[in-house]
């Protein structure tokens, strides 16, 4: 953690930060003099150099015969890890301040984003020295400091992320997440990468996966097992910890995680819905709380990648901002575009009364449709093979065909509204839509509307499903492997975590998969 440094001087660094990422001062890559970054930000001239000097050391800057300094070539990829750093130099002040500390921080940021895979060994000394600027000595010192604390381990000349296993065969972890008898786990929200992600994890460490669902019932809590039995979760000696999803927001996941408390084992709770708050005497030492697509994260990269491409003036559409991460995706866009310029825009086109996400969708199921012909062929099949139909095929055919077809038919017809507003605005040169289902839906209006994509308009989304990879729709994958292995990690050992004693959620850093649908900002006078 770096030191504590003046409010003048970290107002300084974000400064150059956000210049050099809206590429402000053109493509030689050289910062204008420091008497002239000092004018232009308002701060004396020493405060300047101090943080031109942070820049340095951080491997941001690169210094050019002791006068200019030069941008980095890894700066853009450093530029957001200094840039939380500063963030939080107010409220978790430290001492340290050495530069193989913070490049211990950097390598230890890049594992809990799975940039290093497990069991394999890290790239030579000469590569991770190019990575993080910084010399051999440096690099093995801070390499050496994570080998202490067990976030990597010696392998050969190098080192790599080791692999956590059980302590004892047999041990299982239990996924509680919600579900109803009729329809399927609802794991649709992330395309089924959290469970086969848990199921890999699992594997590796020998580990049995158990699901149990969770819905109410007559007012009450009830439980279903992934082979239909009834019965909450129980306690038991070869239970190493349970894995809380919270999918849904129709049920308080209060009373999961009040029931689960009750359990002398590590319970890690992964948030996707967001907008609620855990009361105090529920927190517990053996809790870890992780949040993957609710934070402002995600919108605050896709906005660094949309200004890279010279976009100024965006739309974000939502049919959906009654969620509070379709709230803070617009947040997220709107702080970095305004931060790069007060005269960016980020028109938000939203319904007046928006529907809740899950409660759409559901309600679609039920609505009239003709599916008589296949429903008669279904149960003459039915008749034939009752069980393996009752067990395998039902939860499909009454509820992912309606889902995957209805609501997203429903859901397309009801943004047409949204889209032609959006479209009457000339300046806007890209759409961030709330989620992949939403730019699906913006691209076929697109298609219809013969709007070139992306040389008149570019389109983003969010989730990162097949169906945007099919379409070539560039979209921000939320990384859910990374903090899938350290949910696991953490249920196996309790190994210690970023935040792990703030009260924060961890997050790990996503990705934006760019794809045929964004492109540099092409239209003339925007």
């Amino acid at each position: 953690m770096a030191r504590k440094r003046p409010p003048a001087v970290a107002g300084s660094i974000n400064f150059i930060i956000n210049g050099i990422l809206t590429k402000k001062w053109g493509g030689d890559e050289f910062l204008p003099p420091i008497a002239v970054l000092a004018k232009d930000a308002g701060v004396s001239v020493v405060t300047m150099w101090k943080a031109v000097n942070v820049l340095k050391n951080e491997g941001v800057l690169l210094g050019v015969h002791g006068q200019r300094y030069r941008i980095s070539h890894q700066a853009a990829e450093y530029c957001p890890h200094i840039e939380d750093t500063i963030l939080t130099i107010d409220t978790q002040p430290s001492s340290k301040g050495f530069l193989w500390e913070r490049i211990a921080q950097r390598v230890e940021r890049d594992v809990l984003n799975g940039y290093y895979p497990v069991n394999q060994p890290f790239p030579s000394f000469k590569e991770l020295q190019h990575r993080y600027n910084c010399t051999f000595t440096t690099c093995k010192k801070a390499c050496e400091y994570l080998c202490v604390r067990g976030v990597i381990v010696p392998c050969n000349k190098t080192y790599m992320v080791p692999q956590v296993s059980a302590r004892q065969s047999g041990s299982r972890i239990v996924l509680i997440i919600f579900s109803n008898i009729r329809e399927e786990y609802k794991l649709e929200i992330l395309n089924e990468d959290l469970l086969r992600g848990l199921e890999a994890e699992c594997s590796r460490a020998y580990v049995k996966l158990d699901i149990s669902g969770y819905f109410m019932q007559n007012d009450r809590l009830s439980w279903i097992d992934l082979y239909g039995k009834s019965g909450g979760p129980q306690d038991s000696p070869d239970t190493l910890g349970y894995l809380f999803v919270v999918v849904s927001p129709e049920i308080d996941p209060q009373i999961i995680i009040r029931y689960l408390t009750h359990f002398e084992k590590p319970v890690a709770v992964l948030d996707l819905v967001g907008g609620w708050e855990m009361a105090q005497f529920l927190r517990k030492r053996d809790f870890r709380f992780f949040s993957a697509a609710v934070s402002s994260r995600p919108g605050e990269e896709v906005a660094r990648y949309l200004l890279n491409l010279g976009h100024r003036q965006i739309a974000y559409i939502s049919p959906f901002h009654l969620s509070a991460w379709s709230h803070n995706r617009y947040s997220g866009l709107m702080k970095t575009f305004t931060t790069a310029d007060p005269e960016n825009k980020v028109l938000s086109l939203v319904f007046d009364n928006p529907p809740v996400i899950h409660n759409f969708y559901r309600d679609q199921i039920g609505h009239a449709c003709d599916l008589h012909g296949l429903q008669k062929s279904y149960e003459q099949w039915k008749e034939k093979n009752p069980l393996y139909m009752a067990r395998a095929l039902d939860p499909y055919f009454y509820f992912v065909i309606p889902e995957r077809v209805m609501t997203r038919a429903e859901l397309g017809s009801r943004l047409e509204s949204l889209f032609d507003k959006a479209a009457e605005y000339k300046e806007i040169t890209a759409w961030v839509c709330a989620n992949d289902d939403v730019a699906l839906a913006a691209h076929d209006y697109l298609g219809r509307k013969k709007t070139a994509v992306p040389e008149t308009l570019s389109l983003v989304g969010f989730d990162d499903s097949y169906e945007s990879l099919r379409c070539g729709i560039t979209s921000y994958n939320f990384n859910i492997r990374a903090i899938v292995r350290l949910m696991v990690r953490y249920l196996l050992n309790r190994q210690e975590l970023p935040h792990a004693n703030s009260g924060k959620p961890v997050e790990v850093d996503g990705m934006i998969i760019e794809r045929q649908s964004t492109g540099a900002r092409t239209k003339s006078g925007t």
